[in-house]
């Protein structure tokens, strides 16, 4: 069953006696996919801060590293 099979089968069958917005599957799926894309940017940055600190890389590579992970997160 595909992602946007199970949200269809929720909306119409699980759903249909309850308020509509009490559970609104998709939106939570992308909020929490946001929040854990946004939890390993903050861990990545912390990983590299020592590599900063040792002077193996800049801030302009690290924030370039960074910043190209969470736009293939978000093309993902």
């Amino acid at each position: 069953m595909t992602k946007e099979d199970y949200i269809k089968y929720v909306k119409e069958e699980e759903l249909r006696n309850r308020e509509p917005d009490i559970y609104d599957i998709e939106d939570a799926y992308e909020a929490g996919y946001r929040e854990a894309v946004t939890k390993a940017c903050e861990l990545l940055n912390d990983f590299l801060s020592d590599y900063k600190l040792n002077g193996y890389l800049s801030s302009t590579e690290c924030d370039f590293m960074i910043t190209h992970f969470k736009k293939s997160m978000e093309e993902a």
